[in-house]
């Protein structure tokens, strides 16, 4: 079954949403944070027709399998711009607390593409990271990833990583299928140690530009990644995310705060 299909919502009136968080789509005791992410955008996107400019997420609690419901509201709606709450809750009550912007495209005097995509070596040439049932989160056998860094989690390496990526069962080139892409990645700050340990995402801030919306490309494309820490103090990480689409265009800028709970060795 596909990120799209694990991640649609079913409306049931006055701006309430139900979904189905499915086995087989987990990391630890909760589902990867994509599928959060894909959740709250997929609701907002029915409270307006405006494209989907940036998405602030905050992780409150694990998003289990089985029924979850999302909670929209609008908080205000203006000439251009519409401002969206989401919370998905499940029995425990909120799970994840969301707020979208929606606005409508303004004529403007600045109009600047973002970052190029890094030179990197073509998905031919680059080296799979497989999924091994027991070690590599359950989530990922969903995607295919091909690295063109040495930074591997757990390695003890830099801070920064880098890559190819698709999903196998195809992906939709939309907010909520590049939140899924983005979230697939593990955090750089896992390259920094030599051995597993947990941690989770805490809040998660998306930006988006008009190249979010193409409808011309392949459900299976590969899509380049690159992703470096900024500061790691306290057991709290945050870091910087870029995602391209296959035609090279800057699609997205993801910044992350990740809780980790390494130890020093003694």
């Amino acid at each position: 079954m596909s990120f799209d299909d694990v991640s649609s919502v079913v409306a049931a009136g006055n701006g309430i949403f139900t979904a189905q968080i499915l086995e087989g789509w987990g990391q630890g005791r909760a589902a990867y944070g994509g599928i959060s992410g894909a959740l709250v955008l997929r609701a907002a996107e029915q409270s307006s027709d405006r494209p989907i400019r940036s998405l602030s997420l905050n992780f409150v609690g694990p998003l289990a399998v089985g029924e979850a419901k999302i909670n929209t509201r609008i908080l205000r709606e203006g000439r251009s711009a519409t401002h969206v709450a989401a919370e998905i809750t499940q029995s425990d009550g909120v799970v994840t607390a969301a707020l979208i912007l929606l606005g409508e495209a303004r004529e403007t005097a600045v109009d600047y593409a973002g970052p190029v995509a890094p030179s990197m070596v073509p998905p031919s040439e680059a080296l799979e990271m497989p999924y091994v049932p027991g070690l590599t989160p359950e989530f990922t056998q969903h995607f295919s990833y091909l690295w063109t860094t040495n930074s591997f989690p757990f390695s003890g390496g830099e801070p920064h990583v880098q890559g190819w990526i698709r999903a196998k069962e195809g992906i939709s080139a939309s907010p909520a299928g590049i939140v899924g892409l983005i979230d697939a990645w593990p955090p750089p700050v896992w390259s920094m140690v030599d051995h597993p340990h947990p941690g989770s995402s805490v809040s998660w801030f998306v930006t988006f530009t008009p190249q979010a919306y193409r409808t011309d490309l392949a459900r299976d494309a590969w899509w380049s990644f690159d992703s470096r820490l900024t500061t790691s103090h306290g057991g709290y990480a945050h870091f910087e995310s870029h995602i391209w689409n296959e035609k090279g265009e800057h699609v997205a800028i993801s910044r992350q705060v990740f809780a980790e709970f390494s130890k020093k060795s003694s």
